[in-house]
């Protein structure tokens, strides 16, 4: 899949800025990769843990099989991200990334 000058890829992109699992399955059954690292060294896990309006969009990346422990060039991880995002607080898909943290 192409990437920006930032190396971000369209999941990235869906991750950060369109909050629909199903956008993010579309581009994952077209051949995205959740563990494509960008030049920060994020992923759209990543992305999705730090501003996601929609919890879901945890979950089906981590049903996609996004790794959790992957980290950016500052050593984070994506749960690591959900610390500033106050949509994940409580929900199942903070508890999934906490188990697949594990």
């Amino acid at each position: 899949m192409p990437k920006n000058s930032s190396s971000h890829t369209a999941v990235m992109y869906a991750a950060e800025f369109n909050p629909n699992p199903e956008v993010i399955t579309a581009l994952l059954k077209a051949g995205a990769d959740a563990n494509t690292k960008n030049r920060f060294g994020m992923t759209a896990l990543m992305y999705a843990a730090k501003v996601t309006k929609n919890p879901e969009v945890i979950i089906t990346l981590l049903k996609a099989g996004a790794d959790t422990k992957v980290k950016d060039r500052d050593g984070n991880t994506a749960l690591d991200y959900t610390d500033v995002n106050d949509n994940l607080a409580g929900t199942d898909a903070l508890k999934q990334l906490e188990e697949a943290s594990k």
